[in-house]
């Protein structure tokens, strides 16, 4: 067996893959912010310019860098004063730096403590603009860091906390619009059901790693409509159902029954208030009637077995 060739082939499949990982991150040229009424000072320009760099640069696929020479390209003053640059300009600069993309930021003050941020960011190749973003920010160190984060996350569409792609999925059985993770929902998004074997309209809310998870609302062809929690895509922990009769249920849930305290009100005024066991009224509740009184009764599974106290006016 020759080694040496074997060795060889190693290097060299070694090489290739880190010249493809290489490849597939985008560079982002951040040129200077922009001012076209000269208030703003230099101070904050640079931060907001180095700041967006260092987030694009920490966003998993991404490189910023911010000290670009484009003195050979375009005329510093007018860029300066006008923020203007051509597409030919743009196709040179990407040409020599190796940039994927141009970052343009401006800054304007609103008053004399927030500053108005917009950033387009123009794709090399095309010279077209690839999207757009705006935020209002104090001129605090603090501010400027936490709205340039927030910045550089909606120019990529990405959650800048936990690395989230925004954009659509098609999963065959439905289409997701919001933040995902190695192609599984992450995050906040809506989830439209396509097949008509699914009862299920669209869930929106927060997902992790696939699964419904946290706060949503979910919406059944039929029109009923659950506002609440969720774990691990049942129903769990405090919610509220709306169902296309009228009646609705307030209060805990596990796995997709009323399970614990809540409040059954019927679609004729009357109210039930109380414990609730897979789906069903069970022990001690009180039962509200729409004429103004209530009584205490004892309920095993949904059904009335004595009534414990008088009838009396609320």
């Amino acid at each position: 067996m020759n080694y040496k060739l074997i060795i060889a082939l190693i290097a060299l499949f070694i090489a290739s893959a880190s010249d493809a990982q290489a490849n597939s991150v985008k560079r982002v040229a951040i040129l200077e912010t922009v001012d076209k009424e000269g208030k703003v000072p230099y101070g904050i320009k640079l931060m907001v310019r180095s700041k967006l760099c260092d987030y694009i640069t920490a966003t998993p696929g991404y490189e910023g860098f911010d000290r670009v020479d484009v003195s050979s390209i375009l005329s510093e003053h007018e860029f300066q004063r006008s923020g203007l640059v051509s597409d030919r300009d743009i196709k040179r600069l990407g040409e020599m730096t190796g940039a994927t993309y141009v970052l343009v930021a401006e800054a304007a003050y609103l008053n004399s403590s927030n500053i108005f941020l917009s950033a387009k960011i123009l794709n090399v190749e095309t010279a077209r603009v690839e999207q757009t973003a705006t935020i209002q920010s104090p001129t605090t160190v603090e501010g400027l860091e936490s709205n340039c984060k927030a910045l550089a996350g909606k120019l990529l569409n990405i959650n800048t906390e936990t690395g989230a792609l925004k954009g659509e999925l098609n999963l065959g059985y439905a289409k997701y619009v919001g933040e995902y993770v190695n192609g599984k929902p992450h995050g906040y998004g809506i989830m439209y059901f396509l097949q008509s074997s699914d009862i299920r309209n669209f869930y929106e809310g927060n997902w992790v790693n696939g699964n419904q998870e946290g706060k949503g609302t979910m919406v059944l062809k039929d029109g009923t409509k659950y506002e609440g929690n969720w774990q691990s895509n049942v129903r769990y922990g405090f919610g509220i159902q709306y169902y296309t009769d009228g009646t609705i249920y307030e209060g805990n849930w596990i796995n997709n029954n009323w399970n614990g305290s809540g409040i059954y009100k019927a679609n004729n005024g009357d109210r039930i208030v109380g414990f609730f066991e897979n789906g069903a009224a069970n022990g001690r509740v009180t039962y509200y009637w729409s004429n103004g009184t209530h009584a205490d009764f004892l309920y095993k599974k949904g059904k009335v077995q004595n009534q414990l106290t008088p009838t009396v006016k609320d």
